[in-house]
């Protein structure tokens, strides 16, 4: 499959301080293209009777293209000299003080959108006794870096997580013995910048910690 999207006035959060706490509102940021391919392959080879393979891979390519950013006019107006000084342009010139022209965001990747996303599966199943099967799993999946922010200047997120399982089952009754995560991956999940009131506005990022290792057992019965 291949996909084609035009989205207008995509929207993105932003962090503003207030007099007492630092308040987050949405914005229309600007236009944006998003792009891709995704192919799905599932496999039951006749030469292993029991075995079923499953495979799914995910190209995404989403860039803006329009908009402008203000905290984006504000880090290309610090590039001189360190200092917010509107060197590049002040964006409101008929107001009292100095607000950096904001900055272009055309070309920039969409936050929280990774390029590459890959999960694959194989199970093996087998008959056990009577009307009672066995078998035996694993699952993957990957998914590429992601930007944390519009200005494209800090990542997070390249992961793989790794899933096994084993069990019996038959028409009514299962029982399952599972891992999840289990080289317990532990790059965050998501990732947030913002501004932080307590320390002179400066800009901060706080992590979504991933679940670690997971190991259990379910017992099931339908009825």
């Amino acid at each position: 499959a291949a996909f084609y999207n035009k989205v207008k006035g995509y929207q993105l959060t932003s962090s503003i301080p207030t007099r007492t706490a630092t308040t987050s509102i949405t914005s229309n940021v600007g236009d944006a293209n998003i792009k891709g391919v995704e192919l799905t392959l599932n496999a039951a080879p006749a030469a292993i009777e029991g075995l079923s393979l499953s495979l799914n891979y995910a190209y995404t390519k989403s860039k803006f293209t329009s908009g402008a950013d203000q905290e984006q006019g504000n880090l290309n107006d610090v590039l001189d000299n360190g200092l917010i000084d509107c060197s590049t342009g002040d964006q409101f010139p008929q107001i009292a003080g100095c607000q950096p022209t904001f900055g272009s965001i055309v070309g920039k990747r969409i936050p929280r959108a990774p390029a590459h996303q890959l999960s694959a599966s194989v199970t093996y199943t087998q008959p056990l006794t009577g009307d009672w099967d066995w078998y035996v799993g694993a699952d993957v999946s990957y998914e590429s870096k992601k930007y944390v922010q519009v200005h494209n200047l800090a990542t997070f997120g390249e992961a793989t997580i790794v899933g096994l399982r084993a069990g019996v089952e038959n028409e009514r009754y299962a029982v399952r013995l599972w891992g999840k995560n289990v080289l317990d991956e532990d790059s965050p999940a998501t990732v947030v910048r913002y501004v932080d009131g307590n320390d002179a506005l400066k800009r901060a990022f706080f992590g979504v910690l991933r679940r670690g290792q997971q190991f259990g057992v379910t017992a099931s019965a339908k009825f």
